[in-house]
């Protein structure tokens, strides 16, 4: 479920997801129940030693198998739900992308906005490089903004605060490769989209999260950051539980790279934009923008929060996530309304053949067509 991914923080974030019916959002396809893989979980859960794991089959735009399996603590033996919020890191990069294009959508911001018209106060000192960035190009990895700080940031300060102090910092590294033409997979690229949509919109990202993401989708379990209250720990690649308020989670200003929890039934919720069966949340058009890879002949498909690869049952977007002690996976095939979810309470050596495993499993027991 894991690939590096550096964070503004002093520490590194590693990353690269009763039935619940879409038809209750009024979507085609729905059933009356969902089959439990509750067995198939605890199975490959028991082998690879995770905490706990829960997962989501959707075909046809409902949840046709969904289960969970093990603790959200090892230090207890409360089992995790269905209910549970899960930390997705960044297979919340998407929706970070599905925010900006909810902002197009009404005008309020642009895709072709350039960091320099963003922020005119910065053009002096930013790398001249970064001046004729776009947002587009910050969604897609195609900023040459680096990966990651050269030193740790002291970002003091509530989330936006931590974003604002972090920008001049950020644009003032030097560039890794050729703006608009080289992948570079940066969470810091994220932090700065973050940052020009709080610019552009005059709300702090959060706000604008629940504005435009969560209220319309019904997000309830939505949030950022490890939950609280009663809810699953993460877990370090020792099974060391953390609380919600460890100082070794990434910082709030992180958010925009994917800090994003929630539960698996309103993940599925989510996955329904994407499969474009919500044609009244965000136009198709907008939506085909967001899953256009940039440039797909200068290699890597990655489209606006995307990895984007052409399978055998239709293009596929796929995405893999993590703050360093949480871990998920998404897998959808919008054509067909299919998609494989999956989120588990930990991040270590174990966690990537374990999501290789069952995502295969599922997929044998539950074929996209």
């Amino acid at each position: 479920m894991s690939t590096n991914i550096p964070c503004l923080a002093r520490r590194t974030v590693l990353a690269t997801g009763g039935a619940f019916l879409l038809g209750g959002l009024g979507l085609p396809g729905a059933r009356a129940e969902a089959l439990a893989i509750d067995a198939e979980l605890a199975a490959v859960r028991n082998r690879y030693g995770l905490p706990g794991v829960a997962a989501m089959v959707l075909r046809g735009g409902a949840v046709i198998a969904q289960g969970v399996a093990g603790v959200r603590s090892v230090t207890s033996s409360v089992p995790v739900t269905l209910a549970d919020r899960f930390v997705i890191g960044s297979c919340g990069k998407s929706m970070t992308a599905t925010i900006a294009a909810r902002l197009v959508a009404r005008g309020v911001v642009w895709f072709e906005t350039t960091l320099e018209q963003a922020f005119p106060e910065l053009a002096l000192t930013m790398q001249p490089a970064y001046r004729g960035v776009t947002l587009e190009m910050l969604l897609a990895h195609r900023s040459a903004i680096p990966q990651a700080p050269p030193i740790p940031l002291p970002l003091p300060g509530d989330a936006a605060a931590e974003r604002a102090r972090a920008l001049p910092v950020l644009l003032a590294l030097p560039p890794q490769g050729l703006a608009g033409q080289t992948y570079l997979y940066s969470n810091l690229g994220y932090i700065v989209a973050g940052a020009m949509l709080e610019r552009l919109a005059g709300l702090p990202f959060e706000a604008l999260a629940a504005s435009e993401l969560f209220q319309p989708l019904g997000l309830a379990t939505a949030g950022f950051g490890a939950p609280a209250g009663e809810a699953p720990q993460g877990h370090t690649a020792f099974w060391l539980p953390l609380p919600a308020d460890s100082d070794l989670y990434p910082p709030t200003g992180a958010a925009p790279a994917g800090l994003f929890h929630l539960a698996l039934p309103e993940w599925a919720g989510y996955a329904a934009v994407h499969m474009g069966l919500r044609p009244d949340y965000l136009p198709p058009e907008l939506l085909a923008r967001v899953h256009r890879p940039w440039a797909p002949d200068l290699g890597q498909l990655y489209a606006q929060g995307w990895h984007v690869n052409p399978g055998n049952w239709g293009t596929e977007l796929r995405h893999n996530g993590s703050d360093g002690y949480w871990s998920a996976r998404i897998r959808l095939i919008p054509t067909l309304g299919y998609g494989v979810l999956m989120a588990t309470n930990m991040l270590g050596f174990n966690v990537e053949p374990a999501a290789e495993e069952l995502e295969e499993r599922l997929m044998a027991l539950f074929p996209p067509a």
